[in-house]
């Protein structure tokens, strides 16, 4: 087990395992200044950035959190798609980050049809669970290819995913068309800038959670594993909370409980509450353009 390290400015702590710490922050692109095995200034604004990356606690404090996320293999299913799991307290966390220049998001499934996401995502790098819904239809707005094959909500936000323009409550898929939103989805709460409570009192709690956040450059898909005893799961303020520390501006929560899921590499990383996949009517999958 590795040791805790900290910066104090009076006693600067130093040794291999500082020189290793380096040495990681360094390949994971996070500039720890000399590699010299002194837990100065330098390596801990490095560790500051990492935490903020991976959407840990941030204190600049190498505790067992950040060890864990120091040494986790980050996969990269593709040139500007990266896969990450993490713990963060007692949830266990998954996260797709994509560069939006060279990733495009697709909406899987087809009209009236429940699928596992397994099957609606072959020939894609990644994918995750999508909108809610009730019985075989996704509620809220749904365009793809400007067609739509949803049951609309008036208290749902809607993101369009060719632009990446987050629609407050109340756009329906006519208004969206007349806008020019050729694919959207969507969901709820609003999580970023500003999170909204849900509009369902089953979703206030802790729980298997999924969510989409975005900024002017990436795009991130977070999924929270919950109802067991390896992750306690999250709370939408909590998802929001770890897609700003990871740079999202804009953020939109998903169907969480047994949907949340994600597929990396054609298979399933996170742990559904179910045991097993749970059909759905729609997912979001990620490819190169």
């Amino acid at each position: 087990m590795r040791p805790t390290i900290y910066y104090r400015w009076w006693w600067l702590m130093r040794g291999d395992d500082v020189t290793y710490l380096q040495q990681q922050l360094a390949a994971k692109g996070h500039n720890p200044g000399t590699i010299d095995g002194i837990f100065g200034p330098k390596t801990r604004d490095a560790v500051l950035a990492f935490q903020r990356a991976v959407g840990i606690g941030v204190d600049g404090i190498v505790g067992p959190e950040t060890w864990g996320a120091i040494e986790a293999k980050v996969q990269d299913p593709g040139e500007g798609l990266n896969y990450i799991k993490f713990t963060r307290g007692r949830t266990e966390y998954y996260l797709l980050k994509a560069e939006k220049n060279k990733i495009k998001v697709d909406i899987l499934g087809e009209p009236r049809k429940l699928q596992k996401l397994s099957s609606m995502a072959k020939g894609y790098r990644a994918a995750i669970s999508g909108m809610f819904f009730y019985n075989t239809a996704p509620i809220g707005t749904l365009l793809r290819d400007g067609w739509t094959w949803t049951t609309e909500h008036p208290n749902y936000w809607t993101v369009d995913l060719d632009n990446w323009k987050l629609y407050e409550k109340g756009f329906s898929a006519i208004t969206l068309l007349r806008e020019g939103v050729k694919n959207c989805i969507s969901g709820q709460p609003k999580l970023l800038p500003s999170t909204h409570r849900p509009d369902s009192a089953s979703l206030e709690g802790r729980g298997p959670r999924c969510a989409l956040g975005w900024n002017a450059g990436k795009i991130f898909a977070l999924v929270a594993d919950g109802r067991s005893s390896a992750s306690a799961g999250a709370t939408f303020p909590e998802m929001a909370q770890v897609l700003r520390e990871l740079g999202a501006t804009y953020a939109l929560g998903l169907d969480g409980g047994g949907t949340a899921q994600m597929i990396y590499n054609g298979r399933t990383v996170n742990n559904p509450s179910d045991g097993r996949e749970r059909p759905m009517p729609m997912g979001l999958g990620f490819k190169m353009k």
